[in-house]
């Protein structure tokens, strides 16, 4: 089923979760290259190969670096560390679209000419072109990057939107490729537990009948919009930024210690309300209808009056009650 609707899939490998699939896929282009440094761009989970670029001090300082970083959509960067390293490179794993920079975005969209440009190079040096897709799988138009693109990567990172939610990811690639993944020491136990399976075997048919990635962006375009329209009428800095599927609410607020305050605050009315984020982003599926749409936008009303009230006193730390965000 995988094979027929993502462009890149000739074999798949299935997991748990997205971090087991970034891993397989980082030690299969390890394998099949036989080079150890990675470009990458974005977040790709937190097994130790990506760890240490979230905790620096998880690096062996002995040992030279492996991991490079590259911003999205940068061409002239990306060519210029792509020649600093060339032919040592094994793999070029990035989030193609929805990449979030930090709490306070930007989301990067998909850049069609930047990818086919990556592809080419990535060609060119013989090392292997990885699309982390655990967000955009089954959720950006047309169901994939890849998809919306034409540009077609060696391997796929899949999350789990294609079980509805159940704990199943998968590697899906070009099988001259994937027949290396059997070489990468990737063994785990629940490997093969048929709830998640089953799940997606009835989720990718629904996949096939309804335009799902479609309704998500119908749902969650006029969720934004909404949002913003709240802003304005209340005065608020601040709008809602990123693709529909996956946004936040970003205030324009020069200091950053007053943004985090004001974020932070946000969020715990938000919660206090009935609406739970995953530290700001929000990520609308087909399982919100009309009275979701109305309970959140009542609930953005409620939370940035507060905010605005309370940025008047600045009086923050009498009214937090959650970690700084």
């Amino acid at each position: 089923m995988l094979c027929d609707m993502i462009p890149c899939a000739e074999m798949v490998l299935f997991g748990k979760h997205g971090s087991d699939m970034c891993t397989v896929a980082v030690r299969t282009a390890r394998l099949h290259t036989g080079r150890k440094k990675v470009l990458f761009s974005g977040y790709h989970g937190w097994h130790d190969w990506y760890a240490e670029t979230l905790q620096p001090r998880l690096r062996t300082s002995s040992e030279p670096p492996t991991l490079f970083r590259f911003e999205l959509n940068d061409l002239s960067s990306f060519r210029a560390l792509v020649k600093e390293h060339s032919g040592e490179i094994a793999a070029v794993i990035l989030e193609p679209a929805a990449q979030a920079a930090s709490l306070d975005g930007p989301v990067c969209d998909a850049d069609p000419g930047f990818l086919r440009q990556a592809a080419d190079i990535c060609r060119e040096e013989g090392c292997v072109l990885i699309f982390d897709e655990i967000v955009t799988g089954f959720r950006h138009p047309q169901g994939s990057v890849q998809q919306a693109t034409g540009v077609i990567p060696d391997l796929t990172c899949l999350g789990k939107a294609l079980s509805a939610g159940m704990p199943l990811s998968a590697l899906v690639g070009r099988r001259e490729i994937m027949r290396t993944s059997s070489q990468a020491a990737y063994m785990p136990t629940f490997r093969g537990e048929v709830y998640s399976l089953a799940a997606a075997a009835a989720a990718l048919e629904i996949h096939k009948r309804q335009d799902v990635p479609g309704k998500i962006h119908e749902f969650g375009h006029a969720l934004k919009n909404a949002i913003n329209l709240v802003s304005r009428e209340l005065n608020v800095q601040g709008e809602m930024i990123g693709a529909p599927f996956r946004m936040i609410y970003r205030f324009h607020e020069p200091d950053d210690l007053q943004r985090s305050l004001k974020r932070t605050l946000l969020q715990q009315e938000l919660l206090q309300r009935g609406i739970l984020t995953y530290q700001g982003y929000m990520l609308p599926s087909t399982a919100h209808g009309e009275k979701e749409m109305e309970q959140t936008i009542c609930a953005f009303e409620g939370a940035l009056g507060k905010v605005q009230e309370i940025s008047s006193e600045q009086a923050f730390v009498r009214y937090l009650d959650i970690p700084l965000l």
